[in-house]
């Protein structure tokens, strides 16, 4: 992601050793059937902040099964239209080349291939992607696969958005999914802080170091799968805290001399247990 990491307080850079030092119960149920592990890496400008667009050019998922087991990768480089042109900042951020991203799918394009390979793996099928059917037997099987992320960013403030932008119903995936961060330190350790430290902070927490180029969706992606892992290895039950509360929210693309800025709303809700 995006977010530049900070030192973590050492006091809370520990694993728990069980589940009795949890500050509250561990979430009851089977879980998830599959968690994707997504970090996107998207457009940006130094100094930049939401009065810049940023839109998505590195799509990777870690896909995991419910023991933790990794089963898959998929990656994609993603084409940005609306602002064509990588700045010398994003490049030197992400790693991410011009001729990477021009010789790259759209972004409609791209979730075609990620939704293709969805099916491939397993996850999902024709039934289960298409918004139009709704019944129980397939929401059920839809509840079975949970997006992990690092925060709520890639989610809530770039799939969602790329997918607006483009007319694109919103992938049942996209709909709810677990911010790590705000797992740690909700459910398994309340002093651990969510807003300090970034990836690194939480890597450490569950007595990770961060393993390759950061910026890197990718990369980020798999040191993330390695947080999961943990979790599930401790006997943590992972499951949604953020999920979308509308159709349309609050939020809306406006433009505005010709600039896309993103209207920050209430269209998204955390699970007041932090579940």
């Amino acid at each position: 992601m995006l977010s530049s990491p900070a030192s973590l307080d050492p006091a809370v850079a520990k694993v728990p050793e069980s589940k009795e030092e949890s500050s509250e119960a561990v979430e009851s149920g089977p879980g998830p059937d599959w968690i994707l592990v997504i970090d996107v890496e998207a457009t940006c400008e130094d100094g930049k902040a939401f009065n810049f667009f940023n839109e998505i050019i590195e799509l990777p998922c870690i896909l995991l099964n419910r023991n933790g087991d990794k089963v898959a990768e998929f990656f994609t480089h993603v084409r940005p239209t609306l602002n064509p042109r990588l700045t010398a900042y994003c490049t030197r951020l992400t790693g991410v080349t011009q001729a990477q991203v021009d010789g790259a799918p759209t972004w409609p394009k791209a979730l075609e291939q990620f939704e293709a390979w969805l099916i491939a793996q397993g996850v999902a099928d024709k039934d289960m992607l298409d918004p139009k059917v709704t019944s129980a037997e397939i929401e059920c099987r839809r509840n079975k696969v949970l997006i992990a992320c690092d925060g709520p960013w890639d989610v809530r403030d770039f799939l969602r958005r790329s997918c607006d932008l483009d007319h694109i119903p919103t992938p049942f995936y996209f709909k709810r999914f677990v911010d790590l961060r705000k797992y740690t330190q909700d459910t398994v350790y309340r002093s651990y802080n969510e807003r300090r430290g970034g990836l690194d902070g939480l890597l450490a927490y569950w007595g990770l170091t961060f393993q390759g180029r950061p910026h890197s969706g990718l990369d980020d992606s798999r040191n993330i799968a390695r947080v999961v892992q943990k979790m599930v290895a401790h006997g943590y039950v992972l499951g949604a805290n953020w999920e979308r509360t509308s159709k349309s929210g609050h939020r809306h693309l406006q433009m505005l001399k010709k600039d896309l800025v993103w209207q920050r709303g209430r269209e998204w809700a955390i699970g007041a247990d932090g579940q």
